[in-house]
């Protein structure tokens, strides 16, 4: 067994600048985990993918170097059988700034955490974004299904700590204090509000409870409105709080508004078309991902990315499935997502919208893998490999 991994030969790092943003070479290294299960069908589609839409969008200009990084059973099988998480994964994805993983087991019986979440805690990760949207083709649940569009910027549980948590006042009942980081959660709102302007959305909701919580949520939105006014030169809108931004790139208007999560919920239902950024705090969060990949009917192809202060890590949000693994048969399409989500960040949008297209277009003409053919009247089922070739087809040259 080997103790170390391989060092791409070419390549160079992408960096980081004081204000956070990234310098990205035209050839960055990019470290990746193929993953357990079906990591071994969607891992090396999602490569091929990637590879092709750079291609295709840059010509020769720009490339990505792939580093393999391992954990869970491939660790265990290239380092020792009870190293799952080595530690040259972990700074690997801290050393190269951006990488992207396939799914992860922990060992059955073994007691250990999620190595997902193993990974996330090591690398420090204080905000994640989920990202989803609708395909034609896709049968419809609701009316306004192909509205769907929508980013969801949602801060972690170490942003909303909890002090005196089981301080016993009487038999029934505890008292807890939620303390929450004030900086960091003014990053995660700042992150939401550029990632509108660069994608050139029209709003940004605050996330709020009108219940118990609503002292934290409601500072949360205060803090909104005040970064957008002061970072971003937004004006009040009739005596507010409502804000409003003009985005320096495109001109348009972006509404920074805020709605309590009940109202949200009935908003994403009928209305899904007004929203586009959502920011939230963790306790909503799992359940507005729940809502949205049901309404887009998009469930098992919704890609994810966990941020920290100096490392970003793009996945899938499905398991490892293990029953289908080696048979070529699932979708990629949520790691190939993750990978857009991957591609955006790093400033390569014309590369990201490839992938879009080839997925959208692949779709449209109904060559699916097996679980959309199961959804889509008269469809033409694919491998995942078969699938990633369809996706290649019908991206677009632009260069």
């Amino acid at each position: 067994m080997t103790t170390t991994q391989n060092t791409p030969k070419h390549g160079q790092e992408i960096t980081l600048n004081t204000n956070g943003s990234l310098n990205v070479p035209n050839a960055p290294i990019i470290p990746y985990i193929v993953g357990d299960g079906i990591g071994i069908d969607i891992t090396p589609v999602m490569l091929k993918v990637v590879d092709a839409a750079v291609a295709k969008a840059y010509g020769g200009d720009k490339r990505i170097v792939w580093l393999k990084t391992y954990a869970g059973v491939s660790a265990t099988e290239h380092f020792n059988d009870d190293i799952w998480l080595p530690d040259e994964t972990v700074q690997a994805f801290k050393q190269y700034k951006v990488g992207i993983k396939g799914p992860l087991d922990a060992p059955i019986g073994s007691g250990l955490q999620s190595l997902s979440i193993q990974l996330r805690e090591q690398l420090k990760v204080k905000h994640s974004i989920f990202s989803f949207q609708c395909f034609d083709g896709l049968p419809k649940f609701i009316n306004h299904q192909q509205q769907i569009d929508i980013e969801v910027f949602q801060g972690q549980p170490s942003l909303f700590s909890n002090k005196e948590l089981n301080q016993q006042t009487d038999d029934e009942s505890f008292t807890s204090t939620i303390a929450i980081n004030r900086s960091d959660v003014e990053q995660l709102l700042k992150k939401a509000i550029e990632h509108a302007v660069a994608q050139d959305k029209r709003s940004v909701a605050l996330i709020h409870d009108g219940g118990n919580t609503a002292d934290f949520t409601d500072a949360i939105c205060r803090w909104g409105y005040q970064l957008a006014k002061t970072e971003f030169d937004g004006k009040v809108i009739n005596g507010g709080p409502w804000v409003s931004l003009v985005n320096p790139k495109t001109g348009t208007e972006i509404i920074i508004k805020d709605i309590s999560v009940e109202s949200m919920i009935a908003q994403l239902v009928l209305n899904p078309a007004e929203y586009q950024v959502l920011v939230a705090p963790f306790a909503y969060g799992p359940s507005l991902q729940s809502l949205l990949s049901t309404l887009s009917n998009t469930t098992g192809i919704t890609p994810a990315c966990y941020l920290s202060d100096d490392a970003a890590v793009f996945e899938a949000t499905h398991g490892t499935a293990q029953k289908y693994a080696g048979l070529n048969k699932v979708n990629p399409s949520a790691l190939l997502l993750a990978a857009v989500l991957m591609l955006r960040h790093m400033g390569w949008h014309e590369a990201a919208d490839n992938i879009v297209k080839g997925i959208r277009d692949a779709i449209r003409a109904k060559t699916v893998t097996y679980d959309l053919a199961n959804k889509i009247a008269d469809s033409t089922m694919l491998t995942s490999s078969g699938f990633g070739d369809c996706i290649i087809e019908h991206m677009k040259i632009t260069q």
